[in-house]
């Protein structure tokens, strides 16, 4: 009994509809996959591929193509989801594939996207203002600035975490991967038995 036997149970791809399910899931909670404090209610980020707030001094900092990103992320995932939910319930036919192919890496796409500018957004920030941005754990911040003439130092202490929604959200996009090219060797060598 091959592996492929074991995900596509009759005419379902049971690994695909479950991680489609999850990824909607993922979607739907819209909790950060990672945060930044610092201070006592001086700057708060939450980021995630679905939500950006960004908050200085308690008041949101609006960038007007923020919310256009946020909402393509959402949708593109939202459709992936689905046409692999579609695509695994009817894993026997080859619409069921096509469906399949089109919604089974989007979620590793986007994960890989997040993760890449996660990573290089504490950098782009830093040097735009001049500061060291953890992508993780805490670190005082020493702001300096020139007032009336006289050199004025601040230090904050920030605190930056990647959340457990990240890691959770990589496992479901492996899952949802691991079902889409377990459902084209299935439906493949069930293709063959037909024949």
């Amino acid at each position: 009994m091959g592996l492929e036997k074991l995900i596509i149970k009759g005419k379902v791809n049971i690994l695909g509809v479950i991680a489609a399910i999850l990824v909607l899931v993922v979607v739907f909670t819209a909790k950060p996959w990672w945060t930044l404090k610092g201070g006592e209610g001086f700057l708060e980020v939450s980021y995630s591929p679905f939500k950006i707030d960004v908050n200085v001094l308690g008041k949101p900092i609006v960038i007007p193509i923020v919310p256009y990103l946020t909402q393509a992320a959402t949708i593109a995932l939202v459709l992936s989801a689905l046409m692999l939910l579609a695509g695994s319930l009817i894993a026997d036919k080859s619409i069921g594939l096509s469906l399949t192919k089109v919604g089974y890496d989007k979620p590793l796409i986007v994960v890989l996207v997040f993760t890449g500018v996660l990573y290089m957004l504490p950098k782009m920030i830093g040097q735009a203002v001049g500061l060291e941005i953890p992508l993780t754990g805490g670190e005082t911040l020493t702001l300096e600035t020139m007032i009336g003439g006289m050199k004025v130092q601040a230090s904050i202490p920030v605190e930056a975490q990647i959340t457990i929604e990240l890691y959770i959200a990589w496992v479901i996009a492996v899952i949802a991967l691991i079902s889409g090219v377990i459902h084209r060797l299935g439906y493949k060598k069930l293709v063959k038995q037909l024949k």
